[in-house]
C-alpha cells in the first residue's frame, strides 16, 4: 500500500500549473479575445471541474447565483486564484482598472 501513496503516483496536475494560462489570459494587457481563453472552451472546462473538485476550496462555494454559466463561474475562480498567487500585483490592476 505504501506504493500507492509515492508521490509518482499522483496524476493530477498542480492547480497552479493547469491554470497558469487561464490566469494569464485574464490579465487585460494579454489582449486575448474571449473566444480564444481556455475558460470558454468547453474541454477545458470539464477538466478544471473535476480538478477543482477533487483539490481545491474554490470549487465548492457559496453563490448567491445559482445556476452561473460555467464559464462564468471559471472566470471568478480564476480571478480567485491570481489574487492568491499574486496578491500585489492583483490588487495593482484592480486599483488601475477601477480608476
Amino acid at each position: 500500500m505504501e506504493a500507492c501513496k509515492d508521490e509518482s503516483r499522483v496524476f493530477l496536475p498542480k492547480l497552479d500549473d493547469f491554470f497558469a494560462n487561464a490566469i494569464d489570459q485574464a490579465d487585460p494587457e494579454a489582449m486575448v479575445e474571449e473566444q480564444y481563453k481556455d475558460i470558454n472552451h468547453q474541454n477545458f472546462q470539464w477538466k478544471a471541474y473535476r480538478l477543482l473538485a477533487r483539490s481545491s476550496t474554490h470549487f465548492f462555494v457559496h453563490s448567491v447565483t445559482p445556476g452561473l454559466p460555467i464559464n462564468n463561474h471559471l472566470k471568478d475562480i480564476v480571478d480567485k486564484m491570481a489574487k492568491e498567487l499574486n496578491p500585489v500585483g492583483f490588487t495593482f490592476f484592480f486599483l488601475v482598472k477601477c480608476k
